[in-house]
């Protein structure tokens, strides 16, 4: 890591520890998408009406009910219709998650094309976590979703930082560096913030530690997999089969292995 890059990092933390640095706030689309949820008494017609605010949000919803995944048999062309068919709890997950994209851009070019990056990468995490959920396990393959498209929501601190404050000192390399080294704690402490529940909280912070054993193939380890099959299918890293749990209890142990899995993932669809 280079100097500058560890003196950025711990300006960062002693920031994070003394309260100062800037979290980002839960937007209020999801905060209102939520009430609906735990409230028994608001119904499909209360969500569509909070999702239709945003326009891009309700199209992606819309999107998102007459994909493939779904089964459905016949098109949707509204919002509240969308929300029937895929569901309350479901909606929820896809408004929170395409809210949560909004927020991956900035003033600087160099940190703009950085998070519209991060977010392509997100992307396409997620819709392997949905698959992954949907063939190989009884996890909901939204909430698998979710948990890939924020896995690295710890990066957005950074890079506001570093867009506002410390541009003229950090290049490309530098802010690889500093995101690398901080983004997994600072996304669980924002999720952490914004009440996610605790196993998709901790998903920031596991799903690059490969270290990682969870009891059997939970939401960390499955966005970890994806996590490793997007980079893998990127040609951005080699893979020790031998030293990851979570490709293990997937039983994929081998480049042939892998190529396989990519080929089953490959013939699904996802909601994303």
């Amino acid at each position: 890591m280079s100097k500058i890059a560890m003196l950025i990092k711990k300006y960062i933390e002693q920031l994070l520890e003394t309260d100062q640095l800037k979290l980002p706030s839960l937007p209020d689309i999801v905060i209102d998408v939520r009430a609906v949820l735990h409230d028994v008494k608001k119904s499909s017609t209360d969500l569509a009406r909070i999702i239709s605010r945003d326009p891009a949000i309700a199209a992606q919803i819309v999107k998102a009910a007459n994909k493939p995944a779904v089964c459905a048999n016949s098109l949707v062309t509204d919002i509240l219709s969308a929300v029937n068919r895929l569901g309350i709890d479901i909606s929820c997950n896809l408004t929170t998650g395409l809210a949560v994209s909004q927020m991956f851009q900035a003033n600087t070019p160099l940190i703009d094309k950085t998070l519209k990056a991060i977010w392509a990468q997100n992307i396409q995490v997620a819709s392997f976590s949905e698959k992954i959920a949907r063939a190989k396990t009884k996890l909901r393959p939204d909430v698998a979703s979710l948990g890939g498209l924020i896995h690295s929501i710890g990066v957005l601190p950074v890079l506001t930082y570093l867009d506002e404050k410390v541009m003229g000192l950090a290049d490309a390399e530098v802010i690889d560096e500093v995101v690398n080294e901080i983004h997994g704690l600072l996304g669980e402490r924002i999720l952490t913030l914004w009440d996610f529940a605790p196993e998709l909280a901790v998903i920031p912070n596991r799903y690059r530690d490969f270290s990682y054993q969870g009891q059997g193939l939970d939401y960390s380890a499955l966005v970890q997999v994806a996590y490793i099959l997007v980079r893998r299918q990127n040609h951005a890293e080699t893979v020790d089969f031998d030293a990851i749990d979570s490709l293990k209890k997937l039983d994929i142990q081998s480049n042939e292995a892998m190529a396989a899995f990519l080929e089953l993932l490959g013939q699904q669809t996802s909601l994303i």
